[in-house]
């Protein structure tokens, strides 16, 4: 918990101290797609996951680990955009395979890294309520005149009351990024994943 604290403070862009990193969840019998689910962009994310049988949405779990098999030090990830066509094209494939065993299916025909980022951050941009609420964001913005203590103290009493999915997600997001911070050759920093997916996560 203190871990996705510090990561998400110096995500929103306020003072931090030493980061610690997050392993990705390890894949476990609720992993398995259910293939019940008949949408994924703009349902809840406790639906979604729900449908799925997992904790983490697959399309997040996909989109993250093509980028990060095929285009880590991919320079401008996430923040180049590609042309709507491109993106439009991807969504209806994922949501025209959303039963399929493998969403895989749908980043495998000729789709760049910053087609599927894109898709990425409209799925999040999507969701009908925030990945983070609007109570963490508060006190991650007034965080700037309270103690280390009592910030930590506030945001994990907060994030105590978000449901599984919010949580796993947001933890294993940063974990990718985090992973994408580490190749200089991207030249994406914390800074500039915060511009890009502040909008996408906060509301």
């Amino acid at each position: 918990m203190d871990a996705v604290i510090e990561n998400v403070r110096s995500f929103v862009g306020v003072r931090k101290s030493n980061q610690v990193g997050y392993r990705k969840p390890a894949a476990t019998a609720q992993n398995v797609r259910n293939k019940v689910v008949s949408k994924i962009f703009g349902i809840s994310l406790s639906d979604l996951c729900s449908s799925e049988g997992s904790d983490v949405p697959f399309i997040v779990r996909d989109i993250c680990t093509f980028i990060e098999a095929n285009y880590l030090q991919s320079e401008g990830i996430f923040r180049l955009s590609s042309p709507s066509a491109q993106i439009t094209k991807l969504k209806e494939a994922f949501e025209q395979n959303c039963n399929y065993q493998d969403l895989n299916v749908c980043l495998r025909s000729s789709v760049d890294g910053h087609t599927a980022a894109n898709v990425l951050k409209q799925f999040l941009r999507n969701l009908p309520q925030s990945l983070i609420p609007e109570e963490v964001l508060h006190i991650f913005r007034e965080s700037k005149c309270l103690s280390d203590e009592t910030f930590a103290a506030s945001v994990r009493s907060a994030m105590n009351g978000w449901q599984v999915p919010n949580r796993s997600t947001l933890q294993y997001l940063l974990s990718f990024l985090q992973q994408v911070m580490q190749n200089s050759h991207n030249r994406m920093n914390v800074t500039g994943l915060a511009v890009v997916f502040g909008p996408n996560v906060f509301r």
